[in-house]
């Protein structure tokens, strides 16, 4: 493991670790900087998702488990991935709800 400097002064003094230090100390910041973005769009996803089935199960009345799988039954059919699924499913709850066919 690479020895993180005292001071940020040693490492602007030293040219010679300039590179190193950067790769050292900046690369896992950055790595954990794209972890979380990907983590908050796997959430993101997952409340789109949890929010389809739950328009599906009130609207057609089924259990969690069935609009689970009308879900990945579409997903498939389609080729989407359950996200883009989950979108279409809202656009159309919110579609029909302005008509008031889905009350």
């Amino acid at each position: 493991m690479a020895k993180v400097p005292d001071k940020k002064e040693d490492v602007l003094m030293n040219e010679a670790a300039g590179p190193k230090a950067c790769d050292s100390l900046c690369k896992p910041l950055i790595e954990l900087s794209e972890e979380l973005d990907r983590l908050k769009v796997e959430l993101k996803e997952r409340q789109l998702i949890e929010k389809a089935k739950g328009v599906l199960i009130k609207s057609k009345g089924i259990s969690e488990q069935e609009a689970s799988k009308i879900m990945h039954s579409f997903m498939e059919q389609q080729n989407k991935s359950l996200a883009e699924v989950a979108n279409i499913v809202l656009l159309g709850e919110k579609m029909l709800g302005q008509n008031g066919l889905l009350k």
